[in-house]
């Protein structure tokens, strides 16, 4: 199981890596040369990774992994002496009713009674497992956390549901706005301060 695990993590960090060859760089012969590891060129943020739509919970949820195998995966991911040393994770922010399969479940899974109408969240604490798995990635050091959107809510969407396209109805969009932010609070209150929430483009 860990073989695979580290096998498909060593093929996922080549293939993000692989675009950033050129076809013409990759076809030229090697020179020698000179690395110089203090000088500054493009910056970047680091690197990172996300265990969104329910992965980090096929790790640590009733049916994940034992504590030895969690810890082996996370110091392959996080631990910057013997793993991949990532510094970002990218935490999916749930839109489902249900979750069901790889579903993220919504924050607040059912319309409230309209946009003016007081929210209605539920929080459970755990959110797919990736408030286990972020509160693990701030022991290893990791301090950039991103929240992604991949839909909103069925309810304020034009086709009522999170999948399938449709836009945001202009009338949600400041519930819509206050629910990213209840979900970042969420987080915060979970002691994972760092939190942004972004949507996806």
């Amino acid at each position: 199981m860990i073989t695979s695990v580290r096998t498909a993590l060593v093929g996922a960090l080549a293939a993000a890596l692989l675009p950033l060859i050129t076809p013409s760089a990759a076809a030229e012969p090697l020179r020698g040369g000179t690395v110089d590891f203090g000088r500054h060129l493009q910056p970047i943020d680091g690197f990172g990774f996300s265990q969104a739509f329910q992965r980090a919970d096929l790790m640590h949820g009733a049916q994940g992994l034992t504590p030895e195998h969690q810890r082996e995966v996370l110091d392959l991911l996080l631990n910057r002496a013997t793993g991949a040393g990532l510094s970002i994770l990218r935490l999916g922010i749930g839109s489902s009713s249900d979750d069901v399969y790889d579903h993220m479940k919504s924050i607040q899974p059912t319309d409230p009674g309209g946009p003016d109408a007081p929210p209605r969240y539920e929080w459970d604490g755990d959110d797919g497992g990736q408030v286990w798995l972020a509160k693990e990635a701030r022991r290893y050091g990791v301090k950039r956390f991103y929240a992604d959107a991949w839909s909103a809510p069925g309810y304020m969407k034009t086709n009522g549901t999170d999948a399938n396209g449709g836009t945001l109805k202009e009338e949600w969009r400041r519930a819509y706005a206050d629910y990213l932010v209840r979900y970042a609070k969420f987080y915060r209150q979970e002691g994972v301060p760092h939190h942004r929430p972004r949507l996806h483009q």
